[in-house]
């Protein structure tokens, strides 16, 4: 089966996890009790202490707890409610949920070091992007009800949606064209190389199509602008003609070929896993190349990252009790606004 790895699209860190915030607000709210926000009243830890810290950045319960819910709503998703649930192995939906919660909080507060050390902060244009996020809810008024309504801070809001900006920033200082930590031309080469990453321009049809496929790569083969053709073919199948890097590293039936062409080359027609496939074997998209080495940083920075917690605040932290009431405050102050 075809393996497409990498692409240049530019992830959010935190992405879904703010599906925790869309919730309308749709009347005034009272003060929750004691001025505590839900995540406090569910867990009986307030939202500013520190849960932990990773390679010395503090990360608050309010932001653990947070991701912690959001796990269980996603579970939620696949049926599971009761975080006591088995999943095997000695592993509840409890344990799932808080080794998933801290695995967030350490990814983004890894990010937030990282953007530190490299001197990224948030531009006027990131500022301005995030106050317009903020403005989607409706007025001020509106977006503090929200707020109340999830049981978060602004500051938590603000930190999650800046995360992608500061991807972002940093992902420009690695892999842009004048990033100055992209390594230069020679060590990507030899970065793919250690790899097996290849680029290839690429015509699909199923394997039970009318199609023949040999037809089109005969006329690949004998176009000559190569990389028009194809795109003029693609948009007849109604595929990708756009250049694809591939992770060779495993033999397939389309590794294989690919790894067997030269720059240029076009290969007969490969069937895998009821697809055919036309290759022109490209030029090494070195943009896709510094895309993995960042990701390869990344994911050592997470790796490596020394995690301490603050057992008194951690011991405290029940996941499975804490998501359960905090379902129900949720719901009682969502009945409340109905009526």
């Amino acid at each position: 089966m075809k393996k497409q790895t990498f692409n240049l699209v530019i992830r959010a860190l935190i992405g879904v996890a703010a599906s925790l915030l869309i919730v309308g607000a749709m009347g005034l709210i009272n003060e929750s009790q004691n001025n505590q926000t839900l995540l406090e009243q569910a867990s009986g830890v307030k939202a500013d202490a520190v849960a932990m810290t990773v390679s010395g950045e503090d990360v608050s319960a309010e932001e653990y707890l947070y991701m912690a819910a959001y796990q269980a709503q996603s579970l939620a998703a696949y049926g599971i409610v009761d975080l006591n649930t088995e999943l095997g192995e000695g592993m509840t939906a409890a344990d799932y949920v808080a080794s998933q919660a801290e695995a967030q909080v350490v990814a983004s507060a890894v990010l937030r070091g990282w953007a530190k050390e490299m001197g990224v902060t948030m531009t006027e244009e990131d500022l301005a992007a995030l106050q317009a996020q903020k403005d989607a809810y409706g007025d001020a008024a509106a977006f503090v009800q929200t707020l109340q309504l999830v049981g978060t801070s602004e500051k938590l809001f603000d930190d999650l949606m800046s995360q992608s900006a500061l991807y972002n920033h940093l992902y420009e200082i690695y892999c842009g064209e004048n990033g100055a930590q992209r390594p230069t031309d020679d060590a990507l080469k030899a970065l793919a190389q250690e790899h097996n990453l290849a680029s290839a321009y690429v015509l699909t049809a199923a394997a039970d199509a009318e199609i023949d496929m040999a037809d089109y790569a005969a006329r690949v083969a004998a176009a000559e602008n190569k990389v028009e053709m194809v795109a003029a073919l693609a948009a007849e199948l109604q595929c990708d003609g756009n250049v694809q890097t591939f992770d060779c590293c495993h033999s397939t039936p389309v590794n294989d070929a690919l790894m067997a062409l030269s720059e240029g080359e076009v290969s007969a027609v490969v069937e895998d896993a009821g697809v055919q496939y036309v290759l022109l074997r490209a030029e090494l998209d070195l943009d896709t190349v510094a895309y993995v080495h960042f990701e390869e940083e990344y994911s050592r920075r997470v790796s490596e990252a020394v995690v301490e917690y603050n057992a008194k605040v951690m011991e405290k932290i029940d996941v499975a009790a804490f998501y359960t009431k905090y379902g129900q405050l949720q719901q009682s102050l969502y009945n409340s606004l109905m009526q």
